[in-house]
This record gives structure tokens, C-alpha cells and sequence, in this order.
């Protein structure tokens, strides 16, 4: 998929996604679309409590898939993160792009109805993170619920702003790394397949 069609779903997150916020407020509530823009504590807050939290949440996101454990859940997402070969610039605008346009929708509505945790649990559930079938991957899907449920208290203590960056913080912390990471697995892969094909049919171990 080359990054012309990764920025097109990105395009429609950030439109569609809101687009539905829209249409399910307009019918199920009395409140004006924009009064979940308002911020709470300022905007300047609201940019620097996102940023700083989300920059935390996606290194400490990052130190739980280098866990050995989940080593196969770390190199399954390399695989597709990586294989995607984003550049900087589509990396950043996709996760802007998932940033705003999820947040929008799911701590800026469905929140509102659901709760903060019901709604952070429904969000990685439908992301594929909680798996009864795959304990590994619902190792780091629990950490991620946790890191949703915070993101929940923060739009509801500052604002739906700062819940946005905070998510297009972790996206891109994870988009850099696995992307970062890939190639060098690639190229352990080429060097190991090299090295087996090298060797002497005739070779011997003891």
C-alpha cells in the first residue's frame, strides 16, 4: 500500500469519523456539535498537558511491546506497520488524522452516553487489542485501555483538545518506532538466510 492510499484512509478518519459525531449528537442530543470543542482549561494547557502526556503514554506504550513476552505481538506490527514504509511526513499526518478524528467521535460523543471506561474498552476492543484467544496481545490491549481511560479523564478535566494530541502523540511515538525497527529486521532476516545458504553442504557440526 503505498502512502498515497494510507493518507486516503487517513482522510476519511478525519472526516468520516466526525461526520458520524455529528449526525448521532444532531439526533440523540439537545447540545450544540461545537460545545465539545470548548475547552476547560485553556488552550495553551490543553496543548501542553496533550502533548507531554501523550509523548509519555506512547514511550511507556512502546516499552511494553519491547517486553520479550510480546516479542510475537511487537514483530506482527512491524510486519504491517513497517512493510507500509511511511515516510515522516505520512506518518504525522495519519496520525493526526486518527488523532482528531476518533477522539472526536469517541471521547467528544460516545463518551458522553457511555462513560469513560466503557468507552475506552469498546475503542481498543474494536482496534483488536483485547483478545481472549491471544493473552499476549491482551497484555498490551489492557495497558492501552488504561492509557484510553486517562486520555478520557483528560478531556473531560481540559478538553477534547488535549485528548486529540495526546492520541496523535502515542500514533506517531509507535508509527516512528516500528517503522524505525523494520528495516533493521529485515536486513538480521537477509543477513541469516545469507549465512544459511553460504554454508557448505558438506558441513558438519559437532
Amino acid at each position: 500500500m503505498g502512502n498515497r492510499k494510507i493518507l486516503t484512509l487517513g482522510l476519511f478518519t478525519i472526516i468520516g469519523f466526525p461526520l458520524a459525531a455529528f449526525v448521532i449528537n444532531y439526533f440523540f442530543s439537545s447540545k450544540s456539535f461545537w460545545d465539545i470543542f470548548i475547552s476547560k482549561q485553556g488552550i495553551l494547557n490543553e496543548l501542553l498537558i496533550g502533548i507531554c502526556l501523550g509523548i509519555l503514554l506512547g514511550l511507556f506504550a512502546w516499552r511494553i511491546i519491547k517486553l520479550k513476552v510480546l516479542k510475537p505481538v511487537r514483530e506482527k506490527y512491524q510486519d504491517v506497520i513497517g512493510s507500509l514504509r511511511m515516510n515522516i511526513g505520512t506518518i504525522i499526518v495519519v496520525s493526526i488524522c486518527a488523532g482528531v478524528g476518533e477522539e472526536i467521535l469517541f471521547r467528544g460523543i460516545l463518551q458522553s452516553y457511555f462513560g469513560i471506561w466503557v468507552t475506552a474498552v469498546g475503542f481498543v476492543a474494536i482496534h483488536g487489542y483485547l483478545n481472549p484467544l491471544d493473552w499476549r496481545i491482551s497484555i498490551y490491549g489492557a495497558y492501552m485501555t488504561a492509557a484510553i481511560v486517562i486520555i478520557g479523564y483528560l478531556d473531560q478535566l481540559y478538553g477534547l483538545t488535549s485528548a486529540m494530541l495526546a492520541h496523535t502523540m502515542i500514533d506517531i511515538i509507535l508509527f516512528l518506532k516500528l517503522t524505525r525497527d523494520y528495516p533493521n529486521k529485515t536486513l538480521l532476516a537477509e543477513k541469516e538466510q545469507l549465512s544459511e545458504h553460504s554454508q557448505s553442504p558438506f558441513q558438519t557440526t559437532n
